[in-house]
């Protein structure tokens, strides 16, 4: 199986949208996910619905059996949070959680973090910076 090549040269396999129909359950059996991310559909909602968070359980469940992670997508409300965890989800991401940032943002976050723990001068961490962010046609991406 081409999966189990890709599996052996270190890559992982996610199923995104568990839960919404396209990725349905005999695709996830066959691929043997490390990670599910479940569909907003399945989140929206979760701590009203009975029959939700008894699917949520379930993927939960096999992804504890399979050694997989599961990802709530959605998550909106504290209520809707508070649910996930109860029901055993570790991860997610939504509004509740923090609103989208640049990647940009995101970057200089890292990057920041990173400098903080080089014990070099403030030439040095302007060298390692220009370099960890050469562009391929040798120009550099700007730090504000």
């Amino acid at each position: 199986m081409e999966i189990d090549r890709l599996r052996d040269l270190g890559a992982g396999i996610a199923v995104d949208d568990a839960g919404a129909g396209y990725s349905g359950m005999q695709q996830i059996i066959r691929l043997r996910p490390d990670v599910i991310k479940l569909d907003i559909s399945l989140t929206h909602g979760v701590e009203k619905d009975l029959a939700r968070r008894a699917l949520v359980s379930a993927i939960v469940q096999f992804a504890q059996d399979t050694n997989a992670r599961v990802v709530a997508d959605g998550i909106e409300t504290e209520a809707e949070m508070r649910t996930l965890k109860n029901i055993g989800v570790e991860l997610g991401q939504g509004h509740h959680l923090g609103r989208p940032a640049l990647a940009f943002l995101v970057l200089k976050s890292v990057l920041s973090a990173w400098l903080a723990k080089l014990s070099c001068g403030p030439n040095e961490k302007g060298r390692a910076i220009r370099h960890a962010l050469r562009k391929p046609n040798g120009s550099d991406i700007s730090l504000l």
